[in-house]
């Protein structure tokens, strides 16, 4: 999990500074690691939960 977390909060921000195409604060940092915690945690509660209901996921 931490290297998906990893992976993820770089991909991130590589995104950002793309799109601002300037320096992130330390407060923008904090937010984009609280996001990507945040929606790595919402996508294991929602596998768990498509698991527990026996549910299929198609592509």
């Amino acid at each position: 999990m931490l290297s998906e977390y990893k992976a993820a909060y770089k991909n991130e921000l590589k995104y950002i500074k793309q799109v601002l195409d300037q320096p992130l604060t330390e407060e923008q940092i904090f937010n984009v690691e609280y996001i990507v915690l945040q929606r790595l945690i919402e996508k294991k509660l929602l596998l768990n939960l498509v698991d527990e209901l026996n549910l299929k996921i198609r592509a």
